[in-house]
């Protein structure tokens, strides 16, 4: 009699772990999305737009998931990923330390980075001698692929500061992204004071992340398969054209 109990116990427990969810089986994913166009934003109700989310969608589809998407904004979204709050983030640049907290994708998109000038600059004016100068970058963000090493980095919490003191004479240049770069200065009303360089100064690349709570090493590589394929094909290079 006295083993009756215990065996009913163990059931229990059993029956019990079955119910938990296990990585790698089909779920509904939390998706934090940033506002970054045109490469990810919200233009109406429903589902977000760009080619992160449309590639991102697509792969989780593959893997039997269901996204659910959350906006959030970068600094929030990255602290709710890497505490598990959230299962996944889009628009991400993976760093050492942020590998740690998260399992961080293959690049969905590689984004060249340019200066960002006055258009009162001297039309002479080459990144050599930018360089030299006062140049505003983003706090939090590092810039390992830089061709060149700016003797004065002028940092602010968001580009409408940094173009706000380029308007007023207070830096030199800013480091911006060749694809978000002019929807930010068009936001700002600045496109007519404001022009980028051509030549690329570096490049950075943006994917997704897993939180290490909902996925394991082995979704990540399957994340990366499907990802890798979606781009490969007619509908992957149909959005990735206009960003060559």
């Amino acid at each position: 009699m006295g083993k009756r109990p215990t065996i009913f116990c163990l059931i229990l427990t059993l029956l019990g772990l079955s119910l938990l969810p296990v990585k790698g089986q089909a779920k509904d994913v939390t998706v934090g999305i940033p506002h970054n166009p045109p490469l990810i934003f919200y233009k109406t109700k429903g589902s977000p737009q760009g080619i992160l989310p449309a590639v991102a969608l697509k792969a989780l589809e593959k893997m039997g998931h269901r996204p659910i998407f959350r906006p959030l904004p970068f600094g929030r979204m990255y602290k709710w990923l890497h505490s598990g709050k959230i299962d996944m983030a889009l628009s991400v640049l993976a760093t050492p330390q942020r590998q740690k907290k998260a399992y961080y994708s293959d690049p969905i998109i590689i984004e060249k980075l340019n200066l960002a000038v006055s258009q009162q600059a001297n039309m002479s004016l080459n990144i050599s001698k930018i360089a030299k100068r006062d140049i505003c970058g983003i706090i939090g963000f590092s810039y390992p692929t830089l061709t060149f090493t700016p003797q004065n980095m002028v940092l602010e919490k968001d580009y409408p500061s940094c173009l706000s003191s380029l308007t007023k004479g207070q830096v030199d240049g800013v480091i911006i992204g060749s694809i978000t770069g002019p929807h930010i200065i068009q936001t700002a009303w600045l496109a007519d004071q404001i022009m980028l360089l051509p030549d690329a100064i570096g490049s950075v690349k943006i994917g997704a992340a897993l939180s290490h709570k909902a996925f394991s090493p082995q979704d990540l590589i399957q994340f990366n398969q499907h990802v890798n394929e979606i781009l490969q094909s007619p509908y992957g290079q149909r959005l990735l054209a206009p960003y060559q």
